[in-house]
């Protein structure tokens, strides 16, 4: 299995927002919304679309706004520093 590491560590490939966006599947966008706790749910089940913390896609609210994404994401040195590395 491929693994996508985030700069925080998380494996973006294990994701349940990351892997109904690259189903293509709008009913399990909407499950996993669903799941959402309704306290820190989005407001509609499109704004769960993820496509991993270092894509150029759409990306979760708190993964667009994350600091160490923002500031590890292209160093090298990093874990995660490359989208679709492996470990």
């Amino acid at each position: 299995m491929k693994t996508l590491l985030a700069p925080c560590g998380f494996d973006c490939a294990l994701c349940p927002s990351y892997l109904a966006t690259v189903s293509g599947d709008p009913a399990e966008l909407r499950r996993v919304w669903e799941r959402w706790d309704p306290a820190t749910r989005p407001e509609t089940p499109d704004e769960v679309r993820c496509t991993g913390c270092l894509s150029d896609g759409p990306r979760l609210p708190f993964c667009e706004s994350c600091a160490l994404r923002r500031t590890r994401g292209t160093d090298p040195e990093r874990p995660g520093a490359r989208q679709g590395r492996t470990s």
